[in-house]
């Protein structure tokens, strides 16, 4: 399936695919993660330093405020990509998934339809997490992107008005907060680029 849907897409050509079935032995399954995170170090290093792939692209789209709202898919750098159907299928996740927590969207702000005090953790990794956060801010993905980012470990919390009947915005009350690792005293560098 993934296969033709990278070949439907024009794009088959641009990525490295590793895919183990349940069939194949077990032992294989576990080295995947590790063969395509040594993959991902190779294709995205530059100098010597691990960039993110989409980096280069944030000087130009903070120079091109017309891919910084509503039409930011029109970007060159989205040509012959499907990150606007990509972006709106995490949009639409978000929706169904808050609309089963209490929270109906309509353009930026969400209906309460029952009262919720529930607190919910949500464990996703850098790609899902900045599209939903530009999505529960009701920025433009691109503002998030260029703008703000998260790191490794970190922990990002939104608070939602509980009150049944009333209209709510998720309020971002911290983004990628790493003071658990620094009390650990892990390691603080950023995406392996630098410390703080």
């Amino acid at each position: 399936y993934f296969k033709h849907a990278f070949e439907d897409a024009g794009a088959l050509e641009k990525i490295v695919s590793f895919v183990n079935t349940t069939e194949e032995p077990p032992v294989e399954r576990l080295l995947i993660p590790d063969m395509a995170l040594a993959a991902a170090e190779y294709f995205t290093t530059k100098n010597g330093v691990r960039m993110w792939a989409f980096a280069g692209e944030n000087a130009f789209l903070r120079s091109h405020p017309e891919y910084m709202g509503d039409k930011w898919y029109e970007a060159p750098c989205f040509a012959g990509t499907r990150a606007k159907e990509g972006f709106k299928r995490i949009c639409d996740a978000s929706d169904e998934f808050l609309a089963r927590q209490g929270y109906i969207r309509e353009g930026g702000i969400y209906h309460t339809v029952r009262e919720n005090n529930t607190r919910i953790a949500v464990f996703c990794h850098h790609g899902f997490g900045s599209n939903w956060i530009s999505h529960l801010l009701n920025i433009a993905p691109t503002v998030f992107w260029a703008n703000m980012d998260i790191a490794q470990s970190g922990v990002t919390v939104f608070r939602f008005g509980s009150a049944e009947g009333k209209d709510t915005t998720p309020v971002m009350l911290t983004l990628s907060d790493t003071g658990h690792m620094y009390k650990e005293g892990l390691p603080m560098k950023y995406n392996n680029q630098f410390e703080f």
